[in-house]
């Protein structure tokens, strides 16, 4: 009598480990998604100097990237649902992590611009997809929670970006920016492959409005960033132009000067 019950118990104990190392998997994929967003913004200055390109050309490294992740975020959920979650997520994965190994040896500009939009696409698939895999991982009563760590993971990613990826600049160079997540990515598929199910359940618990809620939620903060990215391009923009051109000194003259400052002489009367 006391095999069957020790053998009830052992099961939600297995059941559990393999929860949590499926949500580590889907924290390292939003951790992943939101680095790749941030982490090119302090390199603009360096990648235009080592591909002796105007700023306004390689300000679409990050560009390009945020318009894949917006224009597809949305689509992809219901693409999921067409060949299946788990499997749409894997691919997105591995395209994210063959582009950013790409990025990380590109000999040109625009073949690192290229790179960059297909993993902003694979990046697109892995913010999409993992919200809606929570509901297929850990209990109904602890969907919140997951959801919140995922929320968690992605304010994470972009803050980590530009410091993290400065170290590495200044460090190795530029490419290891994007070599980095190459072991990362590696280690995102195997964790989904090993401990993500394959059978989903979300549509009893309501995973399709969370991820509709998280997509949305995240779509609106990209664009929020993708616009902070583009102020402070042009501010980096115009401030090396500054530097390659200064600004001739003019010479004062009654047009610049102050009105109180000038000397009007009056008619004497006669």
């Amino acid at each position: 009598m006391s095999k069957p019950n020790t053998a009830k118990k052992d099961e939600p104990v297995e059941d559990r480990a393999s929860s949590r190392w499926a949500l580590a998997g889907l924290s390292l994929t939003i951790l992943l998604s939101s680095l790749g967003t941030s982490i090119a913004n302090v390199a603009l200055p360096t990648l235009a100097v080592a591909f002796a390109a105007p700023f306004q050309q390689v300000q679409w490294i990050v560009l390009a990237y945020l318009l894949a992740i917006t224009t597809l975020i949305v689509s992809v959920g219901r693409l999921g649902d067409i060949v299946g979650r788990r499997r749409l997520l894997i691919t997105g994965i591995a395209l994210f992590t063959a582009a950013s190994a790409l990025s990380g040896v590109a000999p040109t500009l625009w073949l690192l611009i290229a790179a960059r939009a297909a993993q902003g696409i694979g990046a697109a698939i892995m913010m999409a997809l993992a919200m809606a895999l929570v509901g297929e991982t850990v209990p109904k009563e602890k969907t919140g929670s997951a959801m919140g760590l995922l929320g968690t993971m992605s304010a994470i990613g972009t803050a980590l970006g530009p410091s993290l990826g400065g170290i590495l600049i200044a460090g190795a160079g530029w490419r290891t920016i994007f070599l980095i997540m190459v072991p990362l990515g590696i280690l995102n598929i195997l964790l989904a492959h090993r401990f993500l199910s394959g059978q989903g359940r979300s549509a009893k618990i309501g995973g399709d409005g969370g991820q509709r809620v998280f997509s949305t939620w995240r779509t609106s903060k990209t664009i929020a960033h993708s616009k902070e990215t583009a102020g402070s391009a042009r501010t980096l923009g115009f401030e090396k132009l500054r530097q390659d051109a200064p600004l001739p000194r003019q010479r004062p003259c009654a047009e610049t000067q102050p009105y109180w400052t000038r000397r009007v002489r009056t008619p004497s009367r006669g």
